[in-house]
Parts: C-alpha cells; structure tokens; sequence
C-alpha cells in the first residue's frame, strides 16, 4: 500500500459526531452568516446597541456557529463566554447570571484584567471566594456586587430576587474594566435558548439590562420556536437582535468542505484526500443527506471507518457504512440522531435492494 493511503488509514477519525465543531480549521460554510457576524461586531465595538438570535431546526449546526462566532470575538480581543442553557439553570436568575459573570471575568483575566496581577489579584481571589466558597470576605475588595449576593443566599438557603440595576451597574463596571485594557466590547453566547420559555422573567431582565448599555451584546440559538418568544419579550425585536436562520447546505461545495476540513485538520492533505474520494460520491452524500451537516459528518464517520478498517481503493457509500450509521441511530437516545431514519430509506433504495 502506497504511502499516501497509509497516511490516511492512521488517522484518528476527526468526524465526531458526539460534539459541535469547535474550531475554524474544521468549520466548513456559512460563510455569508460569518460576514454578517463580522460587521455586527464591528457596529458593536463603534457603540451601537446589537445582539443576535441565530435559528434553525436541530442538528443543523446552529451549536457549531456559536462556538466560530465566539472564536472570531476572541480573536478581536473581546471578553466572551458561553452559557450552555439546561433544565437546572434556567430556574434561577441567580445561578445563571453569577455563570455569566464567572465566565466573563475568568476570560477578563486572560486579556489583562488586573494586569501583572491577574489570578493573584485580591479582587479576583474575593471573587472567586464569592462563587467557590460562598464567602462574602472584605466587602472592600468586591468587584461586582452580584458576587456577595450570590455568596449571601447560598450560604443561608435565601430566595434573592435580582433587581436590574445591580446587573446593569456589574456590567457597566466590566465595561470600565475592559476599556482601561484596550478590550472592543463584551460577548455573551447562550446556547439552546429555547430553555428561556421556562423562565420568562429572567429574559425580560436581560432584555431591560442591555436596553440601557452598549458594547454588549448578546447571542441567542435556539429553534425557530424561541423566535415567538424573543418578539414576545423585546417587541419590536428587529431594532435590538439581527436574525440569522441556518438551514440545510444548499451548494455541494459545502458538503465538500465538510467532508474534507476534518480530515485536513489531521494532516492529510487534500490532493491526497481527493484521489480517494470521487465527486460523485460527494454529490450522493449531499443529495441524500439533503445537505444536512449533522448528517453529513455522521455518515463521513462511517464512510472513513470502512475505508480504514477493510483497507479498501477508495472511500465510499456502500452497504457496512449504511448499516453502521443505522445502528448508531437505533442505538441512540437523542431524538434528534434518529430523525435522520426518515431520509435515510432515500440514501438506501439501490445499496441494500
């Protein structure tokens, strides 16, 4: 077997189908929703009072977007974090925004905040003392004031109900902050906001916070159900979030992508990749997963499999990858994977005939 072939077959499988896309070296497409993103950030750091609600149906990489668009803040020296909403948090404004904070400041410390200080800043050390130990400490050297609120009703079991203007005012400190360190602006990303139906309170908190602040903006991803709840709550919503709605790939340039970027992020080169691979293999992994990413990559995981594992000439759609991608579906417990049974009798009508 040539050497090329091997370099191949000794790869690790990089299409995991288990977690979102995590960096821009394997993120393939939306490109034209990553402009956008780029000038809402620029209008952002100028001042201007935006935020973002990207939308779609499950599994179309709305997870993934969040996660490059919170690489590209970085990489403008933004403070970011991301909120990861479920079940337990959504129930207390407390715990969620004392998340916020948290991140936001452990990122502040990576960009300067107390300068040569850093971690070892008595500030930060009170902070942490807030949040770790639930202890309030020398009220003097307190940053923001939601730290010893949070420390106080964990400590003694209490029901606090969170007032605007305290939230307001933290923010308006690490906005100070971040402007004495020459840092753009604050970006918070919250993943699966659908949660906030739960707790539609905490929304219209959040909604009265960054009505009177800028250089702070906000990005929700959600299904397209989290949209009557936003317009519910910020009416008009045009005038505070940009909408971005994701779907499906539409070009078979982007499946390419899909398929190739993982695998070029271990090292293959893509010449190499192509003499293995026909287009026209690519095309029926496009037009029978519908351009779907999510099932994209899970078939591209088992393609890869039986390339490596049978040592065959060339990676392809046959029947081992079909009936591996069946049982990973069946085996499965998230609904969303075993949706894709409803298109997978489309991908399979000549390979298991």
């Amino acid at each position: 077997m040539d050497t090329t072939t091997k370099s191949i077959i000794d790869i690790p499988n990089p299409f995991d189908c288990t977690r979102p896309v995590q960096n821009l070296k394997e993120f393939a497409g939306r490109v034209n929703e990553i402009d956008n993103i780029k000038e809402i950030f620029d209008d952002v750091e100028a001042g201007l009072g935006l935020n973002v609600a990207i939308h779609g149906e499950r599994a179309c990489g709305k997870s993934s977007l969040i996660n490059i668009i919170q690489e590209i803040a970085n990489d403008k020296g933004a403070i970011t974090t991301k909120l990861d909403l479920n079940e337990n948090l959504i129930e207390s404004d407390l715990d969620t925004l004392i998340t916020i904070f948290d991140g936001l400041i452990d990122d502040g410390i990576t960009k300067g905040f107390w300068g040569e200080e850093g971690e070892e800043s008595e500030y930060y050390q009170a902070w942490k003392a807030n949040i770790d130990y639930y202890d309030i400490g020398d009220k003097s050297k307190h940053f923001l004031q939601i730290g010893p609120i949070f420390a106080n009703a964990k400590a003694n079991d209490l029901k606090y109900v969170l007032r605007p203007n305290i939230i307001e005012n933290d923010f308006k400190k690490l906005l100070s902050k971040s402007e004495k360190y020459n840092i753009p602006f604050i970006a918070i990303f919250i993943d699966e906001a659908d949660l906030f139906s739960k707790n539609k309170g905490l929304l219209e908190l959040i909604r009265n916070i960054i009505q009177n602040i800028t250089k702070v903006i906000f990005v929700l991803s959600g299904t397209h159900q989290m949209f009557s709840l936003i317009d519910d709550v910020f009416s008009p919503i045009p005038r505070q979030f940009r909408k971005i709605k994701l779907g499906n790939f539409k070009n078979i340039n982007e499946t390419m992508e899909c398929f190739f970027k993982p695998l070029e992020s271990q090292g293959v080169k893509r010449h190499e990749i192509k003499e293995f691979i026909s287009y026209d293999t690519i095309r029926q992994m496009h037009d029978d997963t519908y351009g779907n990413p999510y099932h994209i990559k899970l078939l591209s995981r088992f393609m890869l499999k039986n390339f490596q594992d049978q040592h065959d000439e060339n990676i392809v759609i046959n029947n081992i990858v079909l009936n591996e991608v069946y049982e990973n579906i069946w085996s499965s417990s998230e609904s969303s994977k075993r949706k894709i049974h409803n298109i997978l009798p489309t991908l399979t009508t000549d390979q298991l005939n």
